[in-house]
């Protein structure tokens, strides 16, 4: 009984959904780790760019080439 309310997101999780979303992102950008952000900017008060933030790539060594590919198309599928 419990397989139908993981299957919609209603059981026993350890993970948040940003935890989600870095992981699926993982997989879309080929193995790279991109920290989430809530805005590429920082703005002054009369809307000019203070600051840019950077947003840097790390590699991961998570899952080899093939389970890269593997896991990909099983998203795509």
């Amino acid at each position: 009984s419990e397989t139908l309310s993981v299957s919609i997101g209603q059981s026993y999780n350890l993970v948040t959904p940003l935890q989600m979303a870095k992981m699926a992102s993982l997989l879309a950008n080929g193995g790279y780790e991109v920290t989430p952000h809530l805005g590429k900017d920082v703005l002054n008060q009369d809307g000019s760019v203070h600051r840019s933030i950077a947003i840097s790539k790390k590699p991961t060594a998570l899952i080899g080439t093939a389970g890269l590919d593997w896991a990909r198309k099983g998203m795509v599928e």
